[in-house]
């Protein structure tokens, strides 16, 4: 027999499995990120290089091993998984793919590929299977593409960072043509993402100084693809990193967002 609650309770703030963390180029995402202790990125833009951390570069993996981008982001899921049970705990505490528009714009020819293996692609000739599929049909196995090379990552890492770019758009609103922000993805990935990930937050410039970096999970309209399930975070802001003009030196402040992180 199942024990049932006869209380309200209190709520518990769990770890934060997975998240978003996105913004526009070059606000400093990458640098704060890597940053943060313990921490692999799967470098999928070749922007690591520039900074200090732990990281294997997709085109670098592609090279070494002779393989393709689908087979390279299939082999390190692997490989972080054999080490993880080899280990008996996490290799790594956080685990960073950046970012997810060039996971898509891989999963666009890998949709292709998975169309023509399945039993009602066989015999399809063409080489664009979102493109060319009519009434929509190419999207779905998109998705089944994203979703076949982003899956394997999630419960390999205490918690799952993914890097996003901003789409910065026009929408109709209130019959006026107003600026949208919002995470860069193909409609359903970003649900998808979004399902799979507790906390949504974008990453941007303080106004009030240009070397201050900003993590907000502030939604300020249906528009803007940001908020937290975890309630320290839901409706807040946080200074995340600043950078000292004279020596280059990035100080990051990700205890406020992870908790067991603080000293």
């Amino acid at each position: 027999m199942i024990e049932l609650p006869n209380e309200v309770l209190a709520p518990k703030n769990p770890d934060i499995e997975a998240m978003v963390v996105f913004g526009f180029n070059k606000v400093g995402k990458t640098e704060s990120l890597l940053q943060l202790p313990n921490s692999f990125m799967l470098d999928l833009e070749g922007s690591g290089g520039y900074y200090k951390g732990t990281y294997l570069t997709l085109k670098d993996i592609m090279i070494k091993h002779k393989i393709g981008p689908v087979t390279a982001i299939q082999q390190v899921a692997d490989s972080i998984a054999a080490e993880n049970k080899k280990l008996g705990t996490f290799k790594y505490d956080f685990g960073i793919i950046d970012s997810m528009s060039i996971l898509e714009d891989i999963a666009m020819k890998y949709a292709t590929v998975l169309y023509k293996r399945s039993a009602v692609g066989s015999s399809f000739l063409g080489d664009d299977v979102v493109a060319e599929l009519p009434r929509g049909g190419g999207y779905l196995w998109l998705r089944k593409a994203f979703e076949a090379l982003l899956a394997p990552y999630f419960g390999l890492f205490k918690t799952l960072i993914l890097v996003g770019r901003v789409k910065d758009s026009a929408i109709t609103k209130d019959g006026e043509e107003v600026e949208a922000i919002d995470l860069d993805l193909t409609g359903k990935l970003k649900t998808m993402v979004m399902l799979n990930c507790s906390v949504v937050g974008i990453m941007r410039k303080s106004k009030e100084d240009s070397n201050t970096n900003i993590l907000s999970f502030i939604n300020k309209s249906d528009d803007l693809a940001t908020g937290s399930r975890a309630q320290h975070l839901d409706g807040r802001e946080f200074v995340i990193a600043h950078k000292n003009q004279e020596t280059g030196e990035v100080t990051t402040y990700w205890e406020n967002i992870f908790t067991n992180l603080k000293k």
